[in-house]
């Protein structure tokens, strides 16, 4: 249902094979090209990303994206906590009291991800797998992207906008 949710609504599509590919991982051209459709907001970050060239087929959907304060600049392939931070700052920073010592790889979650963690655990968007893990710097899947992110398809631009903009003046 999510990824159909999300192919309905155009933020993910398939290949010209006719496959989807649910269990390919989501590339941070992909994820970038997703959340530009968004109706993301004006520029908030004002730093410039060098990692991609300016023909990049993606290159503008990526600079809509990072400079929206949605998307990270760097990797290729997007982790969960890439997903956890981009999905957190769309639905917004929410105070929470979750302990993700319950998972037993806790201890490998990038700093400054932990509140976005938290915050998707919490509302019930991300969850951790049956082995108590949340393999947070795994990459993910367009099966478990669609699933983090289809919450989206009810959003707003302005709600969206308002998120991004608390979020971000909350994490510094």
């Amino acid at each position: 249902g999510y990824v159909t949710s999300m192919v309905g609504h155009n933020f993910l599509s398939g290949y010209p094979d006719n496959t989807f590919r649910q269990d390919a991982l989501i590339t941070r051209a992909e994820t970038a090209t997703a959340l530009s459709k968004l109706g993301l907001p004006a520029i908030i970050v004002s730093k410039e990303f060098y990692d991609v060239q300016s023909l990049t087929w993606y290159h503008d959907a990526l600079k809509k994206a990072y400079t929206s304060g949605v998307i990270l600049p760097t990797n290729n392939d997007t982790t969960r906590a890439d997903a956890a931070i981009s999905a957190s700052r769309l639905y917004g920073l929410h105070n929470t009291s979750v302990s993700l010592r319950q998972f037993n790889d806790s201890n490998e979650i990038p700093y400054g991800s932990e509140i976005h963690f938290k915050n998707l655990i919490n509302a019930g968007i991300m969850s951790g797998y049956p082995d108590r893990t949340l393999r947070p710097n795994q990459p993910i899947t367009r099966a478990e992207f669609s699933r983090i992110f289809n919450f989206i398809c009810s959003m707003t631009s302005y709600d969206m906008q308002n998120n991004i903009r608390d979020s971000l003046e909350e994490e510094n």
